[in-house]
């Protein structure tokens, strides 16, 4: 089976694939907090058009995580976000061009930010870095998506 890469921009409609899978989008915005909420965004579109609304909540949540902590680490000017789905795996990830390595914090009590990587791996089967990227699985079948 061949991946369907689509490419679209903030504002651009996500069109549907109807049948194919697995399925994958890769999106590029600007390495800025107004970033975040354009990628939940695009991310919500791609998983109602592709039939995952039962992954929504849990995806959107992954999103914010790890594209907030590309655009406070960011070494580029731009972050590349990429999306697929194929056997009954959500597979999110994120490019920031920075070399290092996402790590998990423990965030104290009082501590306003921190928190991020310690809800991806929460949240996710399954999580990783290679310091430019830093990626997450999330299994369908448990949230009763496919």
């Amino acid at each position: 089976m061949t991946m369907v890469p689509t490419q679209i921009r903030p504002g651009m409609r996500l069109l549907p694939h109807p049948g194919a899978r697995p399925l994958s989008l890769i999106v590029t915005c600007p390495s800025a907090p107004r970033c975040v909420p354009q990628m939940r965004h695009i991310g919500g579109t791609a998983l109602r058009e592709w039939g995952l609304e039962a992954l929504l909540g849990t995806a959107l949540l992954l999103i914010s995580e790890l594209v907030t902590n590309a655009v406070q680490h960011a070494a580029a000017e731009e972050i590349r976000v990429s999306i697929s789905f194929g056997e009954d795996l959500l597979w999110l990830a994120v490019d920031d061009g920075s070399p290092g390595l996402a790590r998990v914090e423990h965030a104290g009590p009082e501590a306003e930010s921190g928190r991020g990587m310690a809800i991806v791996e929460e949240l996710s089967e399954e999580w990783g870095t290679d310091g430019p990227r830093t990626w997450c699985v999330v299994r369908a079948a448990e949230s009763g998506a496919s």
